[in-house]
């Protein structure tokens, strides 16, 4: 599962076209004084990555677990992504 996008701005200084974007990274917490909150990590590639390929773009996103609901996190993190501004137009690969 991964997420095709256009990125206008990466740390690199310019933007690239039909960049690749898979999860690296989805922890959930316990938060003090009660609750869960997420971490997901997001890697965008400029292309579909092999395992030598380095990505253009690492985003991370704090978020309560319950904006996600319940079920497959990782689906529910992909879902959640396609929600945000960043994501606007992002298609499921």
């Amino acid at each position: 599962m991964a997420l095709t996008l256009d990125v206008s701005n990466t740390p690199l200084g310019v933007g690239f076209t039909n960049c690749y974007a898979r999860l690296a990274t989805v922890a959930v917490s316990r938060q003090l004084g009660g609750g869960h909150s997420v971490m997901i990590d997001v890697a965008i590639y400029a292309t579909i990555p092999d395992d030598n390929t380095n990505n253009v773009d690492l985003r991370r996103y704090h978020i309560p677990l319950s904006e996600l609901g319940s079920g497959d996190i990782m689906g529910l993190a992909y879902a959640w992504l396609k929600t945000q501004e960043d994501f606007a137009g992002a298609t499921d690969v």
